[in-house]
């Protein structure tokens, strides 16, 4: 963006001296009734200085007053005037090339002119100082008041961003406080309450359901404490948190999940963690949903590479339980919407013509 504004002023700028050069060299023509070679001369070279009026300023000035003192290039002295009142901020150079100005302004005053030319040559050489100087630097100051409220903008928005930063940053430690003071409290009773079932119950059963209930309680606690440390540190990683899950992680989840699943995963590339992931809460938060809502069914779970993403789809078919009476948010597949956006991906989820259901969210690799 900055590289654009930049060349549209070299452009404006370029535009700006050929309108002065030609300005000034028809001015230099057409105010000599009958012209010398040296004043030909003069009203020809002199608009060409102004060209480097930019880099030169003080000197391409100074280079026009012997044409201005000899009457013929008025228009390229107010323009280099103007320019060096726009670049330079020493007012001693800008009062002094001022007053430049005026003494070659009134070089051609001689001691038979009237009193009353000599009232009007000097009124228009102050005209002729004061004027350039003062539209030049209130060119600069407007110039420099624009870049003052640029700056202000900016430093506003920093701002605006390090409060809305603040703010989220409170309301995640607040939510860390909130996590680990409730959900933790729960999920230790219910890890306590299961460990003393399996140790007081000799029905084989009853033990294996409670160790499964059990290690997916501390499971769920670590998950909770690296959420947690993620939520404190206030900007996405944390440093020393557990390994996050990844797509090896999957197998592992459909064990532990006791449904009767048929896992396929086929994925060659080197997946970016924060995909892998993705992939593996997509298919946690799949596999609850079939457990909620489709308990008894099959489920098939599918996760592989298809043209430089990956696809992750999770098929369940017809219930063939009755349902349980589960607390529901309704936020599991708005909540995997938004982590597939995040990575640039896109979900879909539609009922089947036998009364199952099926997940699908595809993820970019890259």
């Amino acid at each position: 963006m900055q590289a654009v504004r930049r060349a549209t002023q070299r452009r404006s700028g370029a535009v700006l001296d050929v309108i002065f050069v030609v300005l000034a060299f028809v001015d230099g023509l057409l105010t000599l009734p009958d012209p010398t070679r040296a004043e030909v001369a003069v009203a020809i070279l002199t608009p060409v200085l102004l060209f480097g009026r930019r880099r030169f300023p003080v000197l391409v000035f100074a280079l026009t007053l012997p044409g201005l003192a000899m009457g013929v290039t008025l228009l390229a002295a107010v323009f280099a005037l103007g320019t060096v009142a726009f670049v330079v901020r020493s007012r001693v150079v800008v009062t002094c090339c001022g007053a430049g100005m005026f003494a070659a302004s009134t070089a051609w005053v001689s001691t038979d002119s009237s009193f009353e030319s000599v009232v009007a040559i000097t009124l228009a050489a102050a005209a002729y100082a004061s004027a350039p100087v003062a539209i030049g630097q209130l060119i600069r100051a407007q110039r420099d008041l624009k870049q003052q409220l640029s700056e202000l903008r900016q430093v506003r928005e920093r701002d605006r961003t390090a409060q809305a930063e603040l703010v989220l940053s409170t309301e995640r430690a607040r939510l860390a406080r909130e996590m680990h003071d409730v959900v933790s409290h729960q999920v230790s009773l219910i890890a306590v309450q299961v460990g003393a079932l399996m140790v007081s119950n000799d029905d084989p059963a009853v033990k294996a359901a409670s160790r499964t209930i059990r290690s997916l309680a501390v499971r769920t606690l670590d998950e909770l404490r690296q959420m947690v440390s993620v939520l404190r540190a206030s900007g996405g990683e944390a440093e020393g948190i557990d390994p996050q899950p990844a797509i090896a992680d999957l197998s592992a989840l459909a064990a532990e999940s006791e449904l009767d699943i048929q896992l396929a995963v086929q994925v060659k590339s080197d997946v970016p963690n924060s995909v892998q992931r993705a992939v593996y809460r997509i298919v946690q938060e799949g596999l609850t949903n079939v457990r909620k809502h489709a308990p008894g069914s099959r489920v098939d779970v599918t996760v592989e590479e298809v043209d430089g993403s990956i696809t992750v789809q999770v098929v369940n078919s017809a219930p063939t339980q009755a349902l349980p009476a589960f607390p529901s948010s309704r936020h599991g597949l708005v909540g995997l919407a938004e982590r597939a956006e995040l990575l640039g991906g896109h979900v879909s989820a539609a009922a089947t013509v036998h009364g199952g259901f099926t997940l699908r969210v595809v993820l970019p690799i890259d």
